[in-house]
Order: C-alpha cells, then sequence, then structure tokens
C-alpha cells in the first residue's frame, strides 16, 4: 500500500493550467446610433477524476452564457454584442477543473429599433436557476473585503450559500471570485437599512479587553443579515456581530 501511495504522489503534487479564448464580433448595424452601456459576464465549472464527470464542453459554455444572460437582464432596446469567451484547465494530479468566462458588451440603441424579449425565450434562462437568496440577487452591486481593502464586485451566479462575484482588482484586472454570501456586503448604492442601521451610521463597537468592555465609534462601510462591515479609526476595517455594536446614546438638549 505504501509503494502504491509513493509511487502516484507525484502525479497528485503536479499541477498545470492552459487557457484559451476567443472573440465574436457580432456588431453589424452599422449606422445606427448606439451607446456601450455595461458589461454582461457569465462564468460556470465543472470537475472531472480522471476525466470522468462535470458537464460536457458545450453544456459548460451554454451553462456560462445563460448566467451570464440572468446576471445582466436586458431592457428593451439592449443587446449583448462582442462577446468574448476564455476556458481555462487546471489540472493538479487526476482532477481537471474546467472554467468557462463569457463577457459580452451591453449596448443601448438609440434609434427606432425596437427589440423584446419575449418571456417563452427568457424563461428557457431562468428555469431550475437560482436568481436570488433571501439576501442577494444575480447582477446586485455589493461590497466585497478582501485584505482589508473594500472591492465593488457584482454577483454573477448565485447558490444557497456562496457566489461568483466579478470584479477590478488593485491592479485594474478583471476578476472572478467565489465568496460565500456572508462575506459580501450591501453598501451606500443599495439603499438599504436592516435591523434600523444603514450605511454611513456611526455606531459604538463593544470590545471586551481585559474582563470589561471597551467602547469605540465606529462607521457602517456596508453590512448583510448577519454583520456589519466597520471602520474603526486606527484599527482599519473589520466585521462585526450586530450584537457587538449599539447606537451611541443622544445627547439631552440644554
Amino acid at each position: 500500500m505504501k509503494q502504491l501511495f509513493f509511487l502516484i504522489l507525484p502525479f497528485l503534487l503536479v499541477s498545470c493550467a492552459s487557457h484559451h479564448g476567443n472573440i465574436n464580433n457580432t456588431h453589424t448595424r452599422a449606422g445606427e446610433n448606439h451607446t456601450y452601456v455595461d458589461l454582461a459576464v457569465g462564468y460556470s465549472k465543472a470537475t472531472y477524476i480522471f476525466g470522468i464527470g462535470g458537464l460536457s464542453k458545450d453544456m459548460l459554455f451554454a451553462e456560462a452564457y445563460r448566467n451570464m444572460r440572468m446576471s445582466y437582464p436586458l431592457k428593451p432596446n439592449q443587446t449583448l454584442e462582442n462577446l468574448v469567451v476564455n476556458s481555462k484547465h487546471t489540472w493538479v494530479g487526476p482532477f481537471l477543473k474546467h472554467e468557462v468566462i463569457t463577457i459580452a458588451d451591453v449596448i443601448a440603441w438609440d434609434n427606432d429599433l425596437h427589440i423584446v424579449y419575449a418571456d417563452q425565450y427568457l424563461n428557457q434562462f431562468s428555469r431550475n436557476k437560482v436568481l436570488s437568496t433571501n439576501e442577494f440577487k444575480l447582477n446586485d452591486q455589493l461590497l466585497m473585503l478582501e485584505q482589508n481593502k473594500i472591492y465593488s464586485v457584482r454577483v454573477v451566479s448565485l447558490s444557497d450559500k456562496n457566489a461568483v462575484v466579478f470584479y477590478t482588482d488593485k491592479g485594474g484586472d478583471f476578476q472572478l471570485k467565489k465568496i460565500r454570501l456572508s462575506n459580501l456586503f450591501w453598501g451606500e448604492d443599495a439603499n438599504k437599512q436592516y435591523n434600523n442601521f444603514k450605511v454611513g451610521d456611526t455606531v459604538i463597537f463593544k470590545k471586551p479587553v481585559q474582563q470589561k468592555i471597551e467602547e469605540i465609534e465606529a462607521f457602517i462601510r456596508g453590512f448583510n443579515q448577519q454583520k456589519l462591515l466597520v471602520f474603526i479609526q486606527g484599527k482599519g476595517l473589520h466585521r462585526v456581530e450586530y450584537d457587538d455594536i449599539k447606537k451611541p446614546e443622544k445627547k439631552m438638549e440644554k
């Protein structure tokens, strides 16, 4: 048994990756006025063991395209153009992870061109798909804390406990990241309120210090249904529980 383990160990430790991509220019309506509005992003992945398991290659591309369409609901007279498809294969021993990322320009047409998406067409994308949770939904603009830095991210895929988000990192590069829902926060743009707290509120953080409670002023930068993202002067950004904060007492008017 030990001999077999040492025989396959080198294969388990070896890892490598390959990338493929292409651009499909679908914008062909010359002479028609249009505006580039945004980017739509889709993502899918499958894992294989010795080549067994997961979705077929064609279905991975279809799943990524479906996620892209659902994560950015198009308005009348909007279309997706200039589709970019990226495919990444990562091998770690006998395990293969195949990821597909699709990105397209969202274009709004400014002339009399009338584009309407029938419910029957849209239902093909939304069927059996997680479009929202108790907290978030596809295409939400949220906040993510990464290495003590806040990033503005967009939800491009959802499950019951996790999300895949699209964002620009500190180097200016596009990134996709799988993250637990508990680590995503509504920001100022969401214009939400929870437990009578909202972004921008001044609160008091109750910190235990040597069997005593030290109260420190903090500012809410974001929140979800489990935790708040607060900035504490001199201590930076922290995730805290609702039980660890309180609103400052109102000063009595003279």
